[in-house]
């Protein structure tokens, strides 16, 4: 079954630790205040052999008192997190400095792109209005050339009825024409 304890056990609770570790904390920090009221300068620490405690206090809150004494004698002074600070804005301000270089530079990139970019698109303007004029002088010379073949064959006779190659001649055209026109013309003659 349940069993009560006493109050010697129901003494030694957390919270009753907590409580007598507070205690033993703000008696050093009464210390240290009153000690900063004597002087600026930092307290010295004071051996356990030449001072007794004020009051009597358990081992356990000595060493915290050793702890927390070690603990704030390592944070760092104004100096330090000022040396830190400026550490700090030095390294962000080379950093930033880079960042704006790098822009910059990629930013001159850009526009040197852009403006090969025009100077692309009014060469290629240019070639295109080339192109078409090229092509519609192709076209006029197209209609000459075939004009020119229209007219030449203007002049041209089509005689019927002859054979491609009349009997007995070899390719001698101009002959059998000449005979052929002297045949019509008596023929026409006689009528």
């Amino acid at each position: 079954m349940a069993t009560k304890r006493s109050k010697a056990q129901a003494g030694s609770t957390p919270s009753s630790t907590l409580t007598s570790s507070k205690t033993s904390l703000w008696r050093f920090f009464k210390e240290k205040q009153e000690a900063d009221m004597r002087s600026k300068m930092a307290a010295a620490e004071k051996s356990p052999a030449s001072s007794a405690p004020a009051s009597p206090a358990p081992s356990d809150s000595s060493t915290e008192e050793a702890d927390i004494k070690t603990i704030l004698t390592q944070l760092p002074s104004k100096l330090d997190l000022e040396a830190m600070f400026s550490k700090i804005e030095r390294n962000f301000g080379a950093k930033l400095q880079s960042l704006h270089e790098e822009v910059s530079h990629i930013g001159n990139r850009v526009q040197t792109l852009e403006e090969e970019g025009e100077t692309t698109a009014l060469q290629m303007h240019n070639i295109q209005t080339l192109q078409q004029t090229q092509n519609e002088a192709l076209i006029f010379l197209q209609r000459k050339i075939e004009d020119l073949g229209n007219r030449g064959r203007r002049n041209n006779l089509r005689i019927r009825g002859i054979p491609e190659t009349p009997e007995g001649t070899s390719e001698n055209i101009p002959q059998t024409l000449t005979n052929l026109f002297n045949q019509a013309a008596r023929s026409t003659h006689q009528v």
